[in-house]
């Protein structure tokens, strides 16, 4: 007999139909797409921020929108980004070579292209003539930027750009990006964006600020973790036929994984391994995921083990402090408690902010600092031994 299908995927791209809700964003940003508009889209990873952007694609695709998408982070340069830009529009024209060629040259003749075409594959090949300058290659990505602009103007579908991680592409452009970035945009009347990223607090304070160039260009959209009952109810169809569901089992889930959905997937999926692996009527109670998630924690040890052992003994004591306190980190008490001066213990926590390990997250008026992989918190707890010295609260 065949082995069933794990319904719980994890570390990949979602499909639209494997989504777990996100009905109301799936919504509004495919409006984007096909309304010409620009929103920036702001959630911490592993809040299947790609899966919910490549949704979007695929259901303004089926409104009849031509929309394209790119990582920030995938392309080194933004020279290199703004060529496989003009590559892939040069794809999405239908016609003969001569036409397409034509096309590409007058929407991008700025750029000076060079497009040829592959007929065995039935690839396009594109190579842009201006060399970027010293300073970056910022004025040539803006060039293909207006190319886009220009040729969504002459095409009858609705264009849409979405650029994931584009705190990235601001880097790369240097001093002045944010600025020239919105002075192209700006202008941009038939080309839809979507901006996109996981740094949180950087995307929250160029679009907040009254100072910043990006400040109210567009919509923003602050993605947050999915709602428990649609999640609830996602786990227990998921789980029918493989284990004896009970509702402390799913909150252990969710309360373990701290709602965020790539660890909400990690933990059910191996839960479902353990009980169809079973065939004896296992019941997912809290003792069977908390034993699952121990044994997930202790399959990451060598990446763990690094990330620790690369941390400053004051990031490490911050650390333990963000994991057993969760909160008044930057209070004489939990300082004495650990053994740091308080102004150590906020520069520590910065430093982990900085690296990743992680994240401000602000909800109902309150912000609090969190791990962006609630699994090395749980690595910690099992591998670090650690107790702190109730003298120092004398």
């Amino acid at each position: 007999m065949p082995q069933a299908r794990n319904p719980f995927e994890f570390g990949r791209e979602l499909a639209l139909d494997e989504l777990v809700d996100r009905v109301e964003e799936l919504k509004e940003l495919s409006q984007v797409l096909n309304g010409a508009g620009k929103c920036f889209l702001i959630g911490p990873r592993r809040y299947g921020k790609t899966s919910l952007l490549a949704g979007a694609a695929t259901l303004a695709a089926r409104q009849k929108a031509l929309v394209f998408r790119y990582d920030g982070e995938v392309f080194p340069t933004l020279d290199l980004l703004a060529a496989r830009m003009v590559r892939d529009y040069a794809a999405s024209l239908a016609g003969p070579a001569e036409r397409v060629v034509k096309a590409v040259r007058t929407f991008f003749k700025a750029v000076k292209p060079t497009v040829s075409f592959k007929p065995l594959d039935g690839s396009w090949s594109v190579s842009i003539g201006v060399q970027p300058p010293p300073a970056g290659a910022l004025p040539l990505f803006l060039e293909v930027l207006d190319g886009y602009e220009k040729a969504a103007r002459e095409r009858s579908r609705p264009t849409g750009l979405i650029l994931d991680e584009f705190q990235r592409i601001v880097e790369r452009g240097g001093a002045d990006a944010e600025g020239q970035l919105r002075a192209a945009v700006q202008t941009h009347r038939h080309l839809a964006y979507i901006f996109a990223g996981s740094e949180t607090r950087v995307l929250a304070a160029m679009t907040g600020e009254a100072s910043r160039p990006f400040y109210r260009l567009g919509e923003r959209r602050f993605l947050g973790p999915i709602p428990r009952p649609a999640f609830r109810q996602f786990l227990s169809r998921g789980f029918k036929g493989a284990l004896v569901v009970t509702d402390e089992g799913i909150e252990a889930i969710l309360d373990r994984a701290e709602d965020v959905p790539y660890n909400v997937q990690l933990l059910a999926h191996a839960c479902w391994e353990s009980g169809y692996a079973s065939r004896a009527g296992t019941r997912l109670t809290p003792d069977l995921v908390a034993g699952v998630e121990a044994s997930a924690a202790r399959r990451s040890d060598p990446l763990f083990t690094q990330i620790w052992t690369g941390l400053t003994a004051p990031q490490q004591k911050a650390l333990l402090a963000l994991i057993y306190e969760g909160k008044g980190l930057s209070s004489s008490a939990v300082a004495r408690r650990y053994g740091v001066p308080v102004p150590t213990m906020q520069k520590a926590l910065r430093a982990l902010e900085t690296r990743g390990i992680v994240r401000e997250e602000g909800s109902k008026g309150e912000v609090r600092l969190r791990l962006e992989d609630p699994l090395f918190g749980s690595w910690v707890r099992l591998t670090i031994p650690w107790e702190y010295d109730e003298r120092r609260e004398e």
